[in-house]
């Protein structure tokens, strides 16, 4: 709807008809006294019909009986005074409409749902936790919320925030949260050793800085010593340095998938249905009788927060599209499952492999009267090498 229609609606108006052979005149008069009229329209040749304001009525009939050629009829009135007009007797209405705008005004003052986002490393039920135990959750009045202590906590509880953003919104609470990348545990000023991360043997051993221990081919063990941090100098004694180091080695990782062969087949056939309910205050209030739409079906879920303006309400309404679906027994062929198994493990070769050279993949299938088996065994090429502050060392292993 157009705002000059919302506001002609708002005003109210009156649907008039203009009979005469001259309605110009008519027209032209109005115009001279500020009467505003519009959407003329011509109906026949001696009829016009228009609309003009609610509060220009006397003004128009006035006009009207001025021009002698026409002749004015009011069609309808349309638009808020009519309404309220032909609604003043009924007190019961007025009021019913009274209470409702008085309630929602007070149900806006409440903080009814509390939305966090921007957290990624910071569990959401943990902000949730803290930020009930400051008094921010729902049911808790808005304007006693002391904003700036809540943001001091958060920045002060959780180390690794950069920014936090509280804005109340109706009865809708917003926490954005900026998480900041933590520095490395050990500055490149601080004396450290460089220890093997994971077992395997050395193909490449750079060290930067440090005495290194090993050699490339030689085998290590994870946790053992690789480049030391620590000089026996004759002249000043021992000396201690950040070591520094490039430590490739060849490494082994594994990867196992079961599946059977028999399976239950899901299908959709098509057919949905839409439930609605509102959750009021928390509770859900369900908008529908039958709590079994289908015999079998899979549910998509989407929420909006009600709002007038820029107030939102303490009601969410909640749209669940149920989509009906057949389950019937199938089994795979020995070929199918087994393509959907190295499937599964080419996707977690993708995801736990990312960045690292594969030297070696075997593909061991072993097969029962059930299912198949997959185990998928790799030679990697990797990095081993961490750091490991000299003064927290408490066992060393050279060699």
């Amino acid at each position: 709807m157009k705002v000059s229609e919302m506001m002609n609606r708002l005003f109210g108006y009156d649907e008039i008809s203009i009979v005469g052979e001259y309605p110009e005149h008519f027209l032209n008069a109005a115009a001279n006294e500020d009467a505003e009229i519009w959407h003329i329209r011509r109906t026949d040749t001696v009829t016009l019909t228009a609309r003009t304001r609610v509060f220009d009525r006397k003004k128009i009939i006035r006009i009207a009986g001025q021009c002698r050629s026409v002749r004015l009829n009011f069609l309808e009135s349309r638009g808020l005074p009519p309404l309220l007009k032909r609604y003043r007797m009924r007190y019961g209405l007025f009021a019913g409409a009274l209470f409702i705008a008085l309630f929602v005004w007070i149900m806006s003052c409440f903080v009814w749902s509390v939305r966090i986002s921007g957290n990624r490393e910071i569990p959401t039920e943990q902000v949730t936790v803290f930020l009930e135990n400051c008094g921010l959750k729902p049911g808790s009045l808005a304007s006693a919320q002391d904003i700036g202590r809540i943001k001091n906590s958060m920045m002060f509880e959780f180390g690794n925030l950069a920014h936090v953003s509280i804005n109340i919104k109706g009865s809708l609470a917003m926490v954005e949260i900026t998480e900041r990348t933590m520095p490395p545990a050990i500055d490149d000023a601080t004396p450290c050793n460089i220890v093997a991360a994971k077992s395997g043997q050395i193909v490449l051993l750079e060290a930067y800085e440090g005495v290194p221990y090993f050699k490339p081919g030689d085998s290590v063990k994870q946790g053992q010593l690789l480049v030391g941090g620590v000089f026996d100098s004759k002249v000043v004694g021992y000396r201690t340095v950040h070591a520094s180091a490039k430590v490739l080695a060849r490494t082994k990782h594994s990867f196992s998938v079961t599946g059977r062969y028999a399976y239950c087949r899901t299908e959709a056939t098509g057919r949905q249905k839409q439930r609605y309910s509102l959750i009021l205050f928390g509770k859900e209030i369900p908008l529908y009788i039958s709590d079994k739409p289908f015999d079998f079906w899979q549910e998509e879920t989407e929420q909006t927060d009600l709002s007038i303006g820029d107030a939102v309400l303490p009601v969410t309404l909640k749209k669940t599209v149920c989509q009906e679906i057949t389950q019937t027994e199938a089994v795979y062929t020995k070929e199918e499952l087994t393509e959907i198994l190295q499937k599964e493990i080419a996707e977690k070769e993708r995801i736990s492999l990312q960045g690292m050279t594969v030297e070696d993949r075997k593909i061991d299938l072993s097969e029962s009267s059930e299912g198949i088996t997959v185990e998928s065994l790799y030679t990697i090429i990797e990095e081993i090498g961490v750091r490991q502050e000299i003064f927290k060392q408490e066992n060393q292993t050279e060699g």
